[in-house]
């Protein structure tokens, strides 16, 4: 079990996976991103090494919270949505914000990997 996941340490942990280049990728330009967010902010940004057996000790929790971070997200779609609606605004269905969106594709196709299912 994984003591005290947040997002920060799950990318950060995630970023190490060597047996999943899909994960590794969306992991790395996901880290970028942030890293960018960061420096721009002022925000120290400090990527810590997980040695390897860690990451594949823990890799069902690490699925479980990437399902996790992926229900999140689109949850966060849904309440934009919602509150651009409420204030008289127009806003694409969910579905078709999911669908236009790289990164969720792209954690979709890990998951279903990870799961057994087509990428």
């Amino acid at each position: 079990m994984i003591a005290a996941v947040t997002p920060r340490t799950l990318v950060v942990t995630l970023s190490t996976v060597r047996p999943m280049p899909e994960l590794a990728a969306l992991v790395d330009n996901r880290l970028s991103s942030m890293q960018g967010v960061c420096e721009r902010s002022m925000f120290p940004v400090r990527v810590m090494e997980v040695p390897h057996t860690n990451v594949v000790a823990a890799a069902a929790d690490l699925l479980n919270e990437l399902k996790n971070l992926q229900r999140a997200y689109v949850n966060l779609m849904e309440t934009g949505r919602d509150r651009i609606l409420q204030h008289g605004g127009t806003c694409d269905p969910v579905d078709v914000m999911e669908a236009a969106d790289p990164f969720l594709r792209a954690s979709k196709a890990v998951i279903a990997k990870a799961e057994g299912g087509a990428a």
